[in-house]
């Protein structure tokens, strides 16, 4: 691999080649998804600390590593106090997008008692996603946890209106009449 790294250098065409298979890889674990440097998605949270926003991306980090590949990072900003919002340099799974805003509201491990924590995703979605309708694609959606979710296995994104929600278990998605956008959310809207 040294070698390999040396001819990088010497070779700018080279190094980008390197950079996107390494991008590729980010993805073995998950399926098929070719990043997009470009991209504009992001995670605003309310409700969590600067110490515990950090402890909480870190346990995400460490629990879905297989996933995230060798070039997965994230960026953080204070938006206001316990306000934050995470975007991605080398992008991120579709998969892992879900996942990441349904274990911001989740976090295994931290008590959330008495705290109003809020979780808003926006993506541009692609064909990655498991879209319910193929017109999707290329809009801007939010994505977020549901109002009175019980079950915690739910996901659903909001799209010119309309809503579908993608299943955590197994990745399906289907429509759904009802956005159930929690309160919490819609400020960060």
């Amino acid at each position: 691999m040294p070698r390999a790294m040396t001819f990088a250098r010497l070779l700018p065409g080279a190094a980008a080649a390197l950079l996107a298979a390494a991008a590729l890889a980010q993805t073995t674990a998950t399926g098929s998804f070719t990043p997009n440097l470009s991209n504009d998605t992001v995670i605003l949270a309310q409700g969590w600390s600067d110490t515990e926003l950090g402890e909480i991306l870190s346990a995400f980090k460490s629990k879905y590593r297989s996933g995230l590949g060798p070039v997965f990072s994230f960026n953080t900003k204070t938006l206001a106090e316990n306000q934050f919002r995470i975007s991605f340099p080398h992008d991120i799974h579709p998969r892992l997008l879900v996942l990441l805003v349904n274990y911001l509201q989740y976090p295994q491990g931290v008590d959330a008692a008495g705290r109003s924590i809020a979780v808003l995703g926006k993506v541009t979605l692609t064909s990655a996603y498991p879209l319910p309708n193929p017109a999707y694609s290329g809009k801007l959606a939010r994505v977020y946890v549901p109002e009175n979710d019980q079950q915690r296995d739910v996901v659903y994104f909001a799209v010119d209106g309309e809503y579908f929600a993608e299943s955590l278990p197994d990745g399906s998605a289907r429509t759904v009449s009802d956005g159930r956008v929690p309160s919490g959310v819609k400020p960060l809207w």
